[in-house]
């Protein structure tokens, strides 16, 4: 009976991918009707915006449950990949469970707000209005299959764990063997953590609790998302939880967002053209041929992008795919290689501090610049240097 649902929930997994590569070709041909329509036509296509932007928010919160099942989200693994993989299995099960509060939490107030909107009937502001609380469900929609996810993985660690242990008749030689002891530092962790955000200062307290949920291997966007709720908790007051689910809608509630998928094609382009390779070396003969010099180049690629079209996102969007197998190719682990496409992004706009903007709203007295310059110099030249120079493998 449990194998069925597992592979009926893989299926409808499947099938939610489909769907998501379906919409991004929807998503982009809207766009290229919409571009047609204006400059070449000289006319308005009522609705094509709107649909835009109905698909980017369907796909956002669609997508996150088969990403997470082919094990696809960006982590920073830089502790948890030098620990031995008995702990770090055993370090998954707290891991995974503390994640599940995170779509737990998004998807009823996500759902709370879909009711409100259903029953009082509130339409989306556009030329092509339809009931905002369709929009809005596939918010608890995305989290109810995100849930079912983490906890397929966290019943998958806990069998393999102690499934392997008794099949094997392999008692326990100490303390690393037992595969409660890590989840349970973790977990004493988080409520330490907790407890200098409630009984100390709160945002000492809430930068901690965003590195250790980072470096526990967590996916960063259930560590963000888990952060910034815990921002919104101690730093502001506990009646605005559910403003997580509006600001979780509102962030993809843009139109720039919807030309996404042309920005990937751009890529797949530069690619093919060998463009980006070329760009590439010549930024490596500037950064020179040390161990983290291909690092710090993809950044400088990202800002390079980033402001010939204007937008962090199509940067990242563009360049990402591409420059994955680059590194990759000059010998940078898959997730080393990930791990700095995501952060095109963030350096290429000094002002993403969306995903922490809790940690920093009403404390604007710190100097962003000093911030901004230890970051810098922790994501080329620190970071980089210590992942590389941690295994015979570059960022193994």
């Amino acid at each position: 009976m449990i194998r069925i649902i597992d592979r009926a929930i893989d299926k409808v997994l499947s099938g939610m991918g489909v769907a998501a590569i379906v919409m991004m070709l929807i998503l982009a041909a809207f766009i290229v009707a919409q571009v047609f329509s204006r400059y070449v036509l000289n006319m308005h296509v009522v609705g094509l915006f709107d649909l835009s932007v109905y698909c980017l928010i369907a796909f956002t919160f669609l997508i996150p449950a088969y990403t997470l099942a082919k094990r696809e989200h960006v982590t920073v693994d830089v502790l948890v990949s030098q620990l031995p993989e008995t702990i770090r299995g055993s370090l998954d099960i707290g891991v995974y469970l503390v994640s599940l509060l995170f779509p737990l939490l998004l998807g009823w107030y996500a759902w709370q707000w879909a009711h409100d909107s259903f029953s009082r009937g509130v339409l989306t502001v556009a030329g092509l209005p339809i009931p905002k609380g369709i929009l809005i469900s596939t918010i608890p929609v995305g989290c109810i299959f995100l849930s079912l996810q983490i906890i397929r993985i966290f019943v998958k660690n806990i069998s393999l764990k102690y499934g392997y242990a008794r099949k094997r008749q392999i008692p326990p030689r100490g303390s690393k063997d037992n595969p409660l002891i890590a989840p349970l530092i973790f977990m004493i962790g988080i409520i330490i953590c907790l407890a200098m955000l409630r009984y100390m200062n709160t945002v000492v307290g809430l930068a901690i609790l965003v590195l250790f949920l980072l470096f526990s291997g967590m996916p960063v966007f259930i560590a963000l998302g888990l952060s910034g709720g815990a921002g919104l908790y101690f730093l502001i007051d506990p009646v605005t939880m559910p403003q997580v689910a509006t600001m979780a809608f509102k962030a993809v509630d843009k139109f720039s967002l919807t030309c996404l998928p042309l920005f990937v094609f751009a890529g797949i382009i530069l690619e093919r053209g060998k463009v980006l390779d070329k760009v590439f070396l010549m930024l490596e003969l500037l950064t020179g041929r040390f161990a983290s010099a291909s690092l710090v180049t993809t950044i400088l690629i990202g800002g390079f992008f980033c402001a010939v079209t204007g937008s962090s996102v199509g940067a990242t969007g563009a360049i990402a795919a591409v420059m994955l197998p680059l590194l990759v190719g000059r010998g940078y682990s898959k997730s080393l290689s990930k791990w700095y496409d995501c952060w095109i992004y963030y350096r290429s706009d000094y002002s993403s501090f969306h995903g922490i903007y809790p940690l920093w709203g009403n404390y604007r007295r710190i100097d962003r610049a000093a911030i901004h310059g230890w970051d810098w110099a922790w994501c080329t030249l620190v970071y980089p240097l210590y992942r590389v120079c941690c295994s015979p493998r570059r960022g193994e």
